[in-house]
C-alpha cells in the first residue's frame, strides 16, 4: 500500500509537472522568448527586429514564429529608400508575402522549428524539421556601391569568433513561397526572385554516418524565368561527392551586360538562356578535387549591340539562336577532357549580324543573315577533328558556304583543318569599314567578290626554337566584278573595272608563297591626278601610308640649276650620271619574291591623267589598252605586249621583258607612241616655257633597261610642226629665248628630233626618272637658247664651238680650219630656215696692230717687186698675188728701207748705211703707224669675208647680216642668231 501511495504521488507530481510545463511553455514562455529574441537580435544586428507572436508546443517540442521582421536601416539614404519602395512595382510582379509594408529588410510569414530529442544525445541542437513560409527580402545597392545590409555584414565581421565552433544539425529544411527584390542603384536595374522554394534534407556540421546522402533542391522564378536546382551530396567520410542538376528555363539576358564591365559598349536588348546541366564534384582523401559540368545550353532570340568607345565599328545581333549540346567541362583536366558534342548557331526569322560604321554616311553595313552554323564535336585536346558546316547570306545577294573540319582548338599553333569555301556575289561595300583605316575619304561604291576553293590549315616547324607555327594554304578561283572606288575629295571615280579574275590562285604562309595561273582584267579604268597641293591622288587617299618623300608637284616646280643634268657633246648626249654608291634600300629581301603569275591579260582598259597642280589644268588619257604580261617569276623575266592609244588617236605600244619579283628589279622595255597632239600640253609649256603650244604632234620612242639596280634609258622625242603662240607671263618659266631655241632645234621640214639618254642607280633616293627626263628636256631648251653654236657643232660637226671664226693677227683671210667651221654653220643655216645670222667683226688693238704692221711691210716688199717688173715691161699679177722668194726678200726689203721717211744711220759717204735684214725689219715696223680706223676696217674685212663664204655655201644673203665692227679682245668674226 505504501508503494502504491508513493506511485500515485509520483504520478500526480509528474502530471502536475507536465501540466505546469505545458502551461508555462504555452502561456508564459512565448512572450518571454519573443521579448528576449527581439532585444538580442535588434542589439546584435543594429536593426529593429519584431515578431508578431511566438507559439510554443512544449509537448511536441515545436516552436513557431509569426510575422518575423527585420527593418531597414534608419540611416538609409533617400535614394535607397525610394528604390526599396518602388522595387515591387519595378519588378512588375506581385509578392506572395502577406506583409505589405515595403520598409523591411526581411519579412517572414511563419517559421516553424521542431526540436529533436536527439539533441540530448549529440549534446547539440538537432532540429527534426525547419519550415520557413513566405520569406520576403528587400535588398538594394546605392549609387556608390554600398549594400543596404553593409552595416550588418560589418557588425558580423567584427563579432569575436568562438574557438570551438557551434555544433548543430537541421533536418528537413523547407522554404516555400520566397521572394527577393534587389534594386541596383549603380546599374539602374531591378532583379526579382519569386516562388522561391528550397528543400534541404539535412545541414549538419558534426560527423555523421557515411551512408547519409543530402539531396537539396531549389526552384524559383528569377526575373520571370524558371530556375531549378536538384542534386545530392555525400559530404561525410573520406570520399566527398556531389551531383547537382542546374535547370534554367528562358532566363532573360537583357540588362545583364551591365555586370560584364570587361566588354565595354555591350548592350543586350533581348534574349534568354536555358540550361540543362549536371555539375559533379568528387574528392578522394589527400587528392585534388575534380569537377565536371555536363549538359546542354541554349541561347534563344539573342539581340544585342556593341558600341565600343574606341572604335567607329558598331556590331548588332538580332534574333540569333545558339545551342551547345553535350557540353562537357572538366577541371582540372580542362584541355584533355573538355568538349562540346555539337554547337548550332541559327538565325530566326529576322535573325542577322550587323557591322556598321555610323561615320560612313549612306554606306550599307555588313549584314549576315540566314545564318546556319554547325560544329561537332569540339574537343579542346584536338584529338578528334570538328566538322564545320556554315551557310550565310551577306547583305542582299551575297552567299557564303563553308564545309570541312578543323582540329587543335586548344593551340592555334598546332591546329589543322580542311575547309571548302564558296562565296558568290558578296557585296564589297559590306567590307567598307574594314579598309577605312587604309583609305582616306574614299569609298567602295559597288563591287561583287566571288571565291571558290579550299583553305588548308596546318602546322610546320620553323619557329625560333623549332616549335610548330601555324600555316595556311588557300587555293581556288576568285573574281572581283563591277567594282568602283570613289574619291570623295574630288567627287570622281579613282578606279573601276568590269571584271578582274584570278584563276589558279595558290597562297601559302610559313613560308609565304603565292602563285596565280592567270589574271584577266576587263574594262579597267584608273584615274591618276596631281592635286592642287602637288600630291598624287593615290598618296592622298592612302594618307595613313604616306611617306615623307617629295611630292610630284614639288619635283616639277624646281627650275633648272647647276645640278640639273647638262647637255654636252651631241644633242643625244644628255646622260645625267647618278651616283651608284648609295646603299640599296629599294629591296629588303635577299632573295627573289616567292610570287608567280602565269599570265595577266588586259582588255579594253584605260587610264586618265589629270594635272590639277598646273594652271590651267592638263588632262590626257590612255585608251583601248589591251595585251598580255607574263609569265612572271622571280629570276625569269616575262614578256609584256600592250597596245592602246593616247587620247584615242595616237597609237601606243609597250613591249619588252620585265621581272618585278626578282631580288633586283629587271626590265627591258620599249614604249612607242606616234602622233600625240601637243596643244593639250600647253599648260606645261606655259608654266615652264612661257609659251602656249598652238600646233604640233609628239612621237615617242623610249627604251628602258634596268639590271642590277642600274638604269639606262633612251628617250627619243620627235616633235613635228611645233608652233608656239605669243609669250605669256609665268613665274616658273625659264629665262631663255625659247623661240630661238625652237627655231634652232627645228629643221627645214619643221621637225625636232631629240634624244635624251638617262643613266644611274635607282637605289639613289634622289633618282626619279620622270624628274630627270623633264629636267634634261628643259636643260636642252636652255642650252639651245643660250649656247646654240655648241648644239650646231654637235649636230653638224666643225668643232666644239662654232660661235666665232678666229683670224690671224692683222689678217682677214680665212684659214682652212675656219672654212670647215663656216661650212658647218652654213649647213645649220640651210637646215634651219627660220634662223637669221648676225656677224660682228672685231680687231684687237695690240695683236692686230702688230700684225697690221707686218702686213703693211709685206705689202710694201711685194710692191717693190711689182714696180720692178713693170719697169722691165713685164706683165704681173695683182699685188696680193705677188710672191717674193726668200732669196729676193733682202733685195726688196732694202729698197723699202731706203725709201722709208724716217731718219737712218749713214756711212762715211753720207749714204744710207746697209743693215742686216732683222734690223731693217725692226726699224721699219717701229716707224709704221696703224690708225684705229685701219683696225676697224680690218674687222670689216673679216666679217665680210665670212659673210661671203656663207653665201658661197648657199645661205641666202638676206638671212645674213653684217653688224658694225668693233675692237675686242681678239681678232675674229662673232656669230649670233635671232
Amino acid at each position: 500500500m505504501k508503494y502504491l501511495i508513493r506511485f500515485r504521488v509520483a504520478l500526480i507530481s509528474l502530471a502536475v509537472l507536465m501540466v505546469s510545463f505545458g502551461l508555462i511553455g504555452a502561456l508564459w514562455l512565448p512572450d518571454y522568448v519573443k521579448t528576449q529574441t527581439e532585444q538580442a537580435l535588434s542589439q546584435s544586428l543594429g536593426r529593429t527586429v519584431t515578431i508578431g507572436k511566438i507559439q510554443i508546443s512544449p509537448y511536441i517540442l515545436q516552436l513557431r514564429f509569426h510575422d518575423f521582421r527585420i527593418a531597414q536601416s534608419k540611416n538609409s539614404n533617400p535614394e535607397q529608400t525610394a528604390v526599396q519602395k518602388n522595387s515591387s512595382s519595378a519588378a512588375n510582379t506581385k509578392t506572395t508575402s502577406s506583409v505589405t509594408n515595403q520598409d523591411h529588410l526581411l519579412a517572414i510569414k511563419t517559421i516553424t522549428a521542431n526540436l529533436s530529442s536527439l539533441s540530448i544525445v549529440h549534446r547539440a541542437p538537432v532540429l527534426q524539421e525547419l519550415k520557413i513560409d513566405s520569406p520576403d527580402i528587400k535588398l538594394a545597392r546605392d549609387g556608390k556601391g554600398r549594400l543596404s545590409i553593409a552595416d550588418i555584414l560589418e557588425t558580423l565581421a567584427k563579432a569575436p569568433k568562438s574557438e570551438k565552433p557551434f555544433r548543430f544539425a537541421v533536418h528537413n529544411i523547407q522554404l516555400t513561397q520566397g521572394s527577393i527584390d534587389f534594386q541596383d542603384g549603380i546599374k539602374k536595374k531591378t532583379h526579382t526572385v519569386r516562388d522561391l522554394a528550397i528543400g534541404v534534407p539535412v545541414v549538419i556540421n558534426f560527423p555523421a554516418k557515411e551512408e547519409i546522402w543530402i539531396e537539396p533542391s531549389i526552384s524559383a522564378k528569377v526575373n520571370g524565368a524558371a530556375f531549378e536546382l536538384k542534386g545530392k551530396t555525400h559530404v561525410f567520410g573520406e570520399k566527398k561527392e556531389a551531383v547537382l542538376d542546374l535547370n534554367i528555363q528562358d532566363f532573360p539576358l537583357a540588362g545583364l551586360e551591365t555586370y560584364a564591365d570587361m566588354i565595354p559598349g555591350l548592350k543586350i536588348t533581348k534574349g534568354s538562356v536555358s540550361t540543362k546541366l549536371a555539375l559533379s564534384f568528387t574528392q578522394e582523401q589527400g587528392q585534388a578535387a575534380t569537377t565536371e559540368l555536363k549538359g546542354d545550353v541554349r541561347f534563344a532570340n539573342l539581340s544585342a549591340t556593341h558600341k565600343p568607345t574606341d572604335s567607329h565599328l558598331h556590331s548588332t545581333i538580332e534574333e540569333l539562336n545558339l545551342n551547345l549540346q553535350g557540353l562537357q567541362i572538366a577541371m582540372p583536366d580542362l584541355m584533355a577532357k573538355s568538349r562540346v558534342e555539337s554547337i548550332e548557331l541559327a538565325s530566326g526569322t529576322n535573325g542577322r549580324m550587323i557591322l556598321a560604321d555610323p561615320t560612313l554616311k549612306g554606306v550599307n553595313p555588313f549584314v549576315a543573315s540566314n545564318i546556319a552554323l554547325k560544329l561537332n564535336p569540339i574537343e579542346l585536346s584536338g584529338a578528334t577533328p570538328a566538322a564545320i558546316d556554315l551557310a550565310a547570306q551577306i547583305n542582299q545577294r551575297g552567299k557564303v558556304a563553308v564545309k570541312g573540319n578543323v582540329s587543335g582548338w586548344s593551340d592555334l599553333n598546332t591546329s589543322a583543318g580542311s575547309l571548302d569555301v564558296q562565296a558568290s556575289q558578296v557585296d564589297v561595300i559590306a567590307f567598307q569599314r574594314f579598309v577605312a583605316g587604309f583609305l582616306h575619304n574614299a569609298l567602295f561604291t559597288r563591287g561583287q567578290a566571288n571565291f571558290e576553293g579550299k583553305i588548308l590549315i596546318g602546322a610546320q616547324a620553323g619557329g625560333r626554337s623549332g616549335e610548330a607555327i601555324p600555316a595556311v594554304r588557300v587555293s581556288g578561283n576568285a573574281s572581283l566584278n563591277d567594282f568602283s572606288l570613289l574619291d570623295q575629295t574630288s567627287s570622281a571615280e579613282i578606279a573601276r573595272w568590269k571584271q578582274i579574275q584570278l584563276r589558279g590562285l595558290q597562297v601559302a604562309t610559313n613560308p609565304f608563297k603565292a602563285s596565280i595561273r592567270d589574271i584577266n582584267a576587263n574594262n579597267l579604268f584608273g584615274r591618276i591626278t596631281i592635286l592642287p597641293s602637288g600630291e598624287l591622288n593615290f598618296r592622298h587617299i592612302l594618307e595613313a601610308q604616306a611617306t615623307s618623300e617629295p611630292s610630284a608637284g614639288s619635283t616639277m616646280q624646281a627650275k633648272p640649276s647647276s645640278a640639273t643634268p647638262k647637255v654636252s657633246g651631241t644633242v643625244s648626249d644628255t646622260s645625267p650620271k647618278v651616283s651608284d654608291t648609295v646603299p640599296d634600300t629599294s629591296r629588303k629581301t635577299k632573295t627573289d619574291l616567292p610570287i608567280e603569275i602565269g599570265q595577266i591579260r588586259l582588255t579594253d582598259s584605260s587610264v586618265l591623267f589629270n594635272d590639277q597642280f598646273t594652271k590651267p589644268n592638263f588632262r590626257a588619257s590612255l585608251n583601248n589598252l589591251a595585251g598580255t604580261l607574263g609569265p612572271l617569276k622571280g629570276g625569269a623575266p616575262g614578256s609584256i605586249d600592250i597596245t592602246g592609244t593616247v587620247d584615242r588617236t595616237a597609237p601606243l605600244s609597250i613591249q619588252g621583258r620585265l621581272d618585278p619579283f626578282a631580288r633586283d628589279l629587271f626590265l627591258d622595255l620599249k614604249v612607242i607612241a606616234r602622233g600625240i597632239e601637243m596643244p593639250p600640253m600647253s599648260p606645261y609649256s606655259v608654266k615652264y616655257l612661257a609659251y602656249p603650244i598652238e600646233k604640233g604632234k609628239l612621237s615617242l620612242d623610249l627604251a628602258y633597261s634596268l639590271q642590277g639596280g642600274q638604269l639606262k634609258a633612251e628617250n627619243k622625242i620627235f616633235l613635228d610642226q611645233l608652233t608656239l603662240g605669243d609669250k605669256v607671263e609665268s613665274p616658273d618659266a625659264i629665262s631663255a629665248p625659247v623661240s630661238l631655241a625652237v627655231a634652232l632645234l627645228k629643221n627645214s621640214r619643221g621637225e625636232i628630233d631629240i634624244n635624251l639618254p638617262i643613266s644611274g642607280s635607282i637605289n639613289d633616293p634622289e633618282f626619279k626618272i620622270g624628274s630627270i627626263v623633264f629636267k634634261a628636256f628643259i636643260n636642252l631648251i636652255v642650252k639651245a637658247a643660250t649656247a646654240p653654236f655648241s648644239l650646231i657643232a654637235s649636230l653638224f660637226g666643225g668643232g666644239a664651238d662654232l660661235s666665232q671664226i678666229d683670224f690671224a693677227p692683222g689678217l682677214a683671210s680665212i684659214s682652212l680650219e675656219s672654212a670647215k667651221a663656216i661650212e658647218s654653220v652654213a649647213k645649220a643655216m640651210n637646215d634651219r630656215p627660220a634662223l637669221k645670222l648676225e656677224i660682228t667683226g672685231t680687231a684687237n688693238a695690240t695683236k692686230d696692230t702688230d700684225g697690221a704692221k707686218r702686213a703693211i711691210l709685206q705689202r710694201q716688199v711685194r710692191a717693190e717687186k711689182l714696180a720692178e717688173l713693170a719697169k722691165k715691161g713685164e706683165s704681173a699679177a695683182a699685188l696680193r698675188d705677188i710672191q717674193v722668194s726668200p732669196d729676193e726678200y733682202p733685195k726688196y726689203l732694202t729698197q723699202v728701207y731706203k725709201k722709208a721717211p724716217f731718219k737712218k744711220e749713214r756711212n762715211l759717204m753720207f749714204m744710207t748705211k746697209a743693215q742686216p735684214v732683222p734690223e731693217m725689219e725692226r726699224l721699219l715696223l717701229e716707224n709704221i703707224q696703224v690708225a684705229e680706223s685701219e683696225l676697224l676696217a680690218l674687222a670689216d674685212q673679216r666679217s665680210r669675208a665670212v659673210r661671203n663664204q656663207l653665201v658661197k655655201q648657199g645661205v641666202p644673203a638676206e638671212r645674213v647680216f653684217v653688224m658694225g665692227s668693233k675692237l675686242g679682245e681678239a681678232g675674229r668674226a662673232e656669230f649670233s642668231l635671232r
